[in-house]
């Protein structure tokens, strides 16, 4: 949660701020043996997650009070809201007698109950995203997140975590944003130095753009690891550079991406690989009738589709 909110806020406007409704009654706290804790048609608790959960242990600084209602038309039982996964793993680190922290909250029917659940558990709650996750771990020093931040500064772009001060990583980047899940999967499978020719093509093709989309980084990264004479400063460099000027620059990154995609078979669980097959084709067809271009028997033989197919077909 930021200490500021990003966006237009109809609270603090120049017109008079909406009055927004008061809904029940102010939450009380209370102590009850985590045991006791019933649910009414739960969600269902996987052991496998809860054992990730314990990973490291039960740490009770994480431990948030588990919400409950108390239900009138029940003869004012009280049921669990949110927080059963809290409620297990308390119990298996300190068993059914532990005394743990709940928030009380009344409603008046079963109705009313369910339908507090569903807003509280889908749709009134926002999930840290990967990148809002990843400038915390890199504050606590996570190996992962630190390995993360170096081929950030090597490709020369960043992760937006938050419009706060040390939200942007690395701090004072000029580089396009780029999300985390898809740049770590560039760098795993193309190599950093193949995503940084990559990042410096997409600079020049859209112009500085201020984030880069991930499929289409990713594509253009494993070309860039399977074909050298993409990079080498040989004529097919220039022709390629020329080529994804035109072919790529004329449309958006998604637009193309979603294209390119399809063109390429939209092979499942191989968005990118797809992506890349398809470029490829593209230019190897291609022929420019422009100064620095080459032909396309010259072009095809040092850029033939055996390597990206292999990508596509594992």
């Amino acid at each position: 949660m930021s200490n500021s909110i990003v966006g237009n806020n109809a609270l603090s406007g120049t017109k008079p701020p909406k009055k927004i409704p008061v809904i029940g009654t102010p939450p009380t706290s209370a102590v009850r043996k985590v045991g006791t804790i019933k649910s009414k048609i739960n969600r269902d608790t996987k052991a496998k997650l809860l054992r990730k959960f314990l990973r490291d242990g039960f740490d009770w600084r994480m431990f948030v009070p588990i919400h409950m209602a108390i239900v009138e038309e029940l003869g004012n039982i009280e049921l669990l809201l949110d927080g059963d996964h809290r409620k297990h793993m308390a119990i298996m680190a300190l068993g059914d007698e532990q005394d743990v922290l709940v928030t009380l909250v009344k409603v008046k029917t079963v109705e009313e109950y369910h339908r507090l659940f569903w807003k509280m558990n889908m749709t009134n709650r926002t999930n840290v995203t990967a990148e809002e996750a990843f400038v915390h771990r890199y504050y606590s020093l996570d190996a992962g997140a630190l390995a993360t931040y170096k081929n950030l500064i090597t490709a020369g772009v960043c992760i937006y975590g938050s419009s706060e001060p040390g939200g942007i990583l690395p701090l004072n980047s000029p580089g396009p944003t780029v999300r985390r899940v898809g740049f770590d999967n560039a760098v795993k499978h193309a190599g950093v130095d193949a995503v940084k020719q990559a990042v410096d093509l997409m600079n020049k093709v859209w112009n500085n753009p201020t984030k880069l989309l991930p499929e289409l980084l990713w594509a253009l990264s494993l070309l860039y690891a399977d074909y050298p004479y993409l990079s080498n400063g040989s004529k097919v460099q220039t022709d390629w550079e020329l080529w994804a000027q035109g072919a790529l620059g004329s449309y958006t990154q998604d637009k193309k991406a979603k294209d390119l995609k399809v063109a390429g078979g939209n092979v499942h669980h191989r968005a990118a690989e797809s992506v890349a097959y398809a470029a490829l084709v593209d230019y190897r067809a291609s022929s420019l009738s422009v100064k620095g271009a080459c032909n396309q028997k010259y072009k095809q033989k040092r850029m033939p589709t055996r390597a990206i197919q292999t990508r596509l077909n594992r």
